[in-house]
């Protein structure tokens, strides 16, 4: 819930004072008042550009979780494949460790978004 402000920019440029006999100097005043309002409207604009910057990255991460669940099921998917073939074949445990080994790396380069097809295709322009 947006907190209710009491004055915007405009409203401040517009506010009039009843004159006093001992009063303040009015071009002070006018002074202050159009520091105030600068300020008002830089804050109003960061907080715009803030509000933008922030509906942004929840999209990404919204993308990213959506990416994320897709590979969770793609793992799952791969790891039951994986025991299938592991109790339908001869694998013996050297091969089991050499196997997942591979894995593991392939996940390394994944991450820092080397195309795993490309580098076995060309390794030395990945």
């Amino acid at each position: 819930m947006a907190a209710k402000i009491n004055y915007g920019a405009k409203e401040i440029l517009n506010i009039k004072f009843s004159p006093k006999e001992k009063g303040y100097d009015p071009l002070e005043v006018d002074q202050i008042f159009d520091n105030i309002i600068s300020d008002y409207e830089t804050l109003t604009s960061e907080l715009k550009e803030a509000a933008i910057i922030n509906d942004k990255q929840k999209e990404t991460i919204d993308e990213l979780k959506e990416e994320l669940d897709k590979v969770n099921l793609e793992l799952a998917s791969l790891k039951k494949q994986f025991a299938s073939l592991k109790k339908k074949s001869s694998i013996n445990d050297d091969n089991y460790k050499l196997v997942t080994k591979v894995a593991a790396y392939e996940r390394v380069l994944h991450r820092k978004g080397i195309d795993l097809k490309k580098a076995l295709s060309d390794p030395d322009n990945c």
